[in-house]
């Protein structure tokens, strides 16, 4: 049996949270959040997966990850396509 959504959507989140950990405080497009996991996770194949919203501390996507609205939440949104890495809890 293959790996449910809720362990992708937690697989996912703990691959960006490590990613963006160096990131903090830069702005990024969505483009470029997916290149970077691209790059960094070659064998992945979740890239089409990475949606910033799904993310992000002041807006949502439906079925977003449970980091989504809180204040571990790894995005905040300052436009359409355009986040800031916060400065989460990476505990």
């Amino acid at each position: 049996m293959g790996e449910s959504f809720e362990e992708k959507n937690i697989r996912i989140h703990e691959q960006l949270k490590e990613l963006m950990k160096s990131r903090r405080g830069q702005i990024l497009l969505t483009a470029e959040v997916k290149h970077l996991f691209e790059e960094t996770f070659p064998d992945s194949k979740d890239a089409q997966f990475v949606q910033p919203p799904d993310h992000c501390f002041n807006m949502t996507n439906k079925k977003a990850c449970t980091c989504a609205q809180t204040e571990q939440a790894i995005f905040e949104c300052i436009k359409r396509g355009e986040f800031k890495v916060r400065d989460y809890s990476i505990a």
